[in-house]
């Protein structure tokens, strides 16, 4: 009989313990984040829709025969996504880079890979990005493979700490 306060207690601190975690993950989450997280890194391509063909971002990209990695990113996140690309040069073997940053300039330059503003998203709304949380511009990529069409697009915050899993995409893209 003496049990059950102690049994009580045990499941009360692990109750709480977890919960402590669930509300923890839940505070980490980003308001850049996707609202459905199922549509987020899904890690393989055309995950969500049928592949479309690519708008072009600028003169010559996309461009047929070359995979690209087209990354839309926000002012405040553009420095930091620069010195990634920067430091990270292999994904330029794989595929040409360009980076719409959602300003009228984007002010940042980088050899071989443009950065173009796109302050009304129009751009980040022909390649169908989702929306984030927050209901501002979109954070994340889309990758077109060789034959000028969108096969992965995701919102990712953390893109500019992730190049090598936006460099698996590239190589496993047509």
């Amino acid at each position: 009989m003496r049990r059950w306060p102690r049994l009580f207690a045990i499941w009360g601190a692990a109750a709480v313990l977890l919960g402590g975690a669930l509300l923890a993950a839940q505070i980490r989450k980003s308001p850049l984040n996707d609202p459905d997280l199922a549509y987020q890194r899904p890690g393989f391509l055309d995950a969500h829709a049928t592949p479309f063909a690519a708008p072009p971002v600028t003169e010559g990209i996309p461009n047929a025969d070359a995979r690209t990695v087209v990354f839309f990113t926000r002012p405040e996140l553009a420095g930091p996504l620069r010195n990634a690309l920067q430091k990270r040069r292999s994904l330029a073997n794989h595929a040409r880079v360009v980076v719409v940053v959602a300003s009228i300039d984007p002010m940042l330059e980088l050899p071989a890979v443009p950065f173009v503003g796109d302050p009304d998203g129009r751009l980040a709304a022909s390649y169908r990005m989702r929306v984030p949380k927050d209901k501002g511009p979109p954070v994340g990529y889309a990758i077109v493979d060789r034959t000028g069409r969108v096969r992965y697009r995701t919102l990712d915050p953390s893109m500019a700490r992730r190049l090598n899993e936006v460099e698996t995409m590239v190589r496993a893209t047509p």
